[in-house]
């Protein structure tokens, strides 16, 4: 198995692909449609692809709703096979957002996200775009390293959780 060492490098030589990574994913809008956006369909789509592209086979699990333009709120499960196949360990992200809220609060497009003194500025950058990259890259990173958990590891990304109703 890798050592720590390794993995220091793996994390270091994929800071390029990460920022790429999170600059993309936060291009898509995905305001949850309580706070009059368009949901986050794009953005599920976006991972999935992203999810597939790793090799990991990608369950999707549709939940109707009118209120946007596809007619469903998408969420993602995925896995990967550790030593103990009885257990495992999931990691939870959302992928819809909340409104920008007063645009004259924002030095620039809250939309497109901005790489300034190696931070990443936009709508969505932490809550919860870093979950959603920190745990992508987790997968990647174990699956690149050829590293075999000590049980599952899953990943879900679900939709609605920026909603406040009942």
């Amino acid at each position: 198995m890798p050592g720590l060492n390794t993995a220091f490098d793996w994390i270091e030589s994929s800071r390029d692909d990460m920022t790429r990574f999170m600059l993309e994913l936060l291009k898509i809008k995905a305001v949850n449609p309580d706070g009059g956006g368009k949901g986050e369909y794009e953005r599920a789509m976006f991972m999935m692809k992203s999810l597939e592209d790793l090799g990991l086979k990608v369950t999707r699990y549709d939940v109707p709703d009118g209120r946007v333009t596809e007619g469903v709120r998408v969420n993602l499960t995925t896995t990967l096979e550790g030593q103990d196949e009885r257990r495992t360990l999931w990691f939870a992200a959302h992928m819809d957002t909340v409104p920008e809220g007063p645009r004259e609060l924002w030095s620039t497009d809250p939309y497109i996200p901005v790489l300034k003194d190696g931070k990443i500025f936009g709508r969505g950058a932490e809550d919860n775009g870093q979950a959603i990259g920190s745990t992508f890259f987790a997968m990647k990173a174990i699956k690149d390293l050829g590293i075999r958990p000590t049980m599952n590891l899953g990943l879900t990304y679900v939709s609605d959780e920026e909603s406040g109703r009942d």
